[in-house]
């Protein structure tokens, strides 16, 4: 048998019973026994041990919500070929969430934040779907049903720098404790496709400066790769590479200028003013079905 073959995750979650796929329910959506259950709920402990300390809360939302949601997040026009979509008996149009940022964006909304409450930090794990085609489908790499620990931190833009360097501290321990050693990409947008981001050139150039500085202030082994943005911002993507050479994206960390104007967030600041905030998205394991195919492999 090849190394390949015999590190394949796929064969490994086989032999120890961490979790199967089955036809009725459909590719790309596995079904986790009772022992790979406890894998992922003792990879999901280690991060909210981490996070915890950082003063992190936990929320939760439901997996679906009204078309309105993502038309103002602008998800529903860029996003719309991932989304899964539901029509109500009444014939009102539902999304299964691809991502939670919006609906954490709602939890902020609901109510006025003083500047002495800022930081906010909200975190929850809780599986995603995103409409990949079939022939992209494999193992637990790329699947429908993706387990994200997801955190969003809404802060001052002053704010933004230590929160960031504070995840990434996060991302070090978590990924370190399993022996990688990560190279940072930073994912920034195409000047040549603005048609598919959000936000204006003058949003995205503060935005990737800012993190381009961070990783350089930080020492870091990075690398810029254009094209590679997130929808709303540029990211902070975490490479690993595994036993036999080959390179994941595992953790992720995202700097949000955009959906905080296309949401209305503020915090009231020492003069009484609105002030618009940012936004910081992480995940720690970058999903945790992609995490476990790294260890396992």
């Amino acid at each position: 048998m090849s190394e390949l073959n015999e590190r394949d995750h796929r064969r490994i979650g086989k032999d120890l019973d961490l979790f199967t796929f089955s036809e009725l329910v459909g590719p790309g959506l596995p079904l986790w026994t009772p022992r790979g259950t406890i894998v992922r709920q003792e990879l999901d402990a280690f991060v909210w041990e981490l996070r915890s300390k950082y003063g992190y809360q936990k929320v939760t939302i439901p997996h679906l919500t009204r078309r309105a949601l993502y038309e103002t997040s602008g998800h529903w026009e860029k996003f719309g070929d991932d989304l899964f979509r539901i029509v109500s008996r009444e014939g009102k149009d539902f999304a299964v969430k691809p991502m939670n940022c919006p609906h954490h964006t709602q939890i902020f909304a609901r109510h006025p934040h003083s500047y002495r409450e800022m930081p906010q930090r909200y975190a929850e794990t809780t599986m995603v779907y995103r409409d990949e085609q079939s022939g992209e489908l494999g193992g637990l790499t790329r699947v429908l049903s993706i387990t994200q620990d997801d955190s969003h931190v809404f802060c001052r833009m002053g704010q933004v720098k230590q929160e960031f360097l504070q995840i990434w501290d996060i991302v070090d321990t978590f990924w370190g404790a399993f022996g990688f050693k990560l190279r940072a990409r930073l994912s920034f947008h195409d000047p040549k496709t603005p048609e598919k981001y959000l936000g204006t050139a003058e949003i995205w150039k503060n935005a990737e400066t800012a993190l381009r500085e961070m990783a350089e202030e930080r020492g870091a082994d990075f690398f810029e790769a254009p094209g590679e943005a997130a929808l709303y911002g540029p990211k902070l993507d975490f490479m690993a590479t595994d036993s036999i050479g080959r390179t994941h994206q595992v953790a992720t960390i995202q700097l949000d200028f955009n959906l905080p104007e296309r949401f209305d967030l503020s915090c009231v600041n020492e003069k009484g003013e609105k002030e618009r905030i940012v936004m910081i998205h992480s995940a720690i394991t970058g999903s945790i079905e992609r995490a476990s195919a790294v260890l396992l492999e």
